[in-house]
């Protein structure tokens, strides 16, 4: 189900989304309810992992002062291993740096079924502008 929604929010066909209207009405009210994750400007960063099948989206469109939008839900963790044992051979590795203020974020590793994963879910229509080029580093992006 979670793909399926996460299509029609990217395709972002208005009849379509009429039809999930009323669920992600109340969805979204739940996960509005959440406390937004807080950002600490400590070092601490999320990590965004993006397999190997991305790769030259994210080459493409993701250049430096370009802002992009996110329309449906996408996962993040705390654990740069985790996104990056995601993202595999050949994958991405973003970093995301947040507002302190005005999250789309949602702090859910007590609710997640793998914690190890450290999951922050960021809310459809995520909102972020790149601040620097894709470059390798260790043979990994």
């Amino acid at each position: 189900f979670y793909f399926r929604l996460n299509k029609v929010l990217r395709e972002r066909n208005s009849a379509k989304l009429a039809v999930c209207g009323p669920y992600l009405y109340y969805l979204m009210k739940g996960l509005e309810s959440l406390q937004p994750f807080k950002f600490v400007c400590d070092g601490t960063f999320l990590w965004r992992g993006v397999r190997s099948e991305g790769r030259e989206v994210l080459l493409r469109n993701y250049q430096r002062g370009r802002k992009v939008h996110w329309s449906g839900f996408s996962s993040a963790s705390l654990s740069r291993k985790v996104a990056l044992d995601f993202a595999g051979a050949g994958g991405v590795l973003l970093r995301l740096d947040l507002l302190p203020r005005g999250s789309r974020a949602r702090d859910i590793r007590n609710l997640s079924m793998l914690r190890g994963e450290e999951e922050v879910l960021l809310l459809p229509n995520f909102v972020a502008t790149v601040t620097r080029e894709i470059r390798e580093i260790d043979g990994r992006d």
